[in-house]
């Protein structure tokens, strides 16, 4: 099973966020992913890379790399920046019970629920959250 791969590195703000999206949907869409998988990818995409415009520390301009693959009819998405240690796999669990007035983590919640695997690590400073999206209808 052949694979391709697509490689961009966005700044944190609003307008590269759109357009990483935007590239990422331009690319796919050579590939039979179904309806699905193409939903839960931009769901992804759009979550965690506004987590990561949202979150950025004052005056900081590290930007995100992010790496989609196709492989068959699956995709994977890995995250990588050298921003502050957040473990959003973790967080979303602690988050779960939030009620409703509260502010935050839905979206980390919802990627959790769609997603078929996540794993994230930090090694020398690099934070790597990579997530596994199965193909089908």
């Amino acid at each position: 099973m052949s694979e391709a791969a697509l490689s961009l590195k966005m700044d944190r703000d609003w307008q590269t966020l759109a357009d990483c999206v935007e590239q990422v949907r331009g690319f796919t869409s050579a590939y039979d992913l179904g309806e699905r998988a193409r939903y839960v990818l931009e769901l992804v995409l759009e979550e965690i890379l506004s987590n990561a415009v949202r979150h950025v520390p004052a005056g900081e301009r590290r930007g995100v790399g992010v790496t989609v693959t196709v492989c068959g009819r699956g995709v994977s998405v890995m995250f990588e920046d050298r921003g502050v240690p957040f473990d959003p796999t973790f967080e979303a669990e602690q988050r779960e019970g939030l009620s409703g007035d509260e502010h935050g983590g839905f979206g980390l919640h919802l990627v959790r629920n769609f997603v078929d695997a996540w794993e994230y690590s930090r090694q020398d400073g690099q934070n790597t959250l990579t997530v596994e999206i199965e193909g089908g209808s």
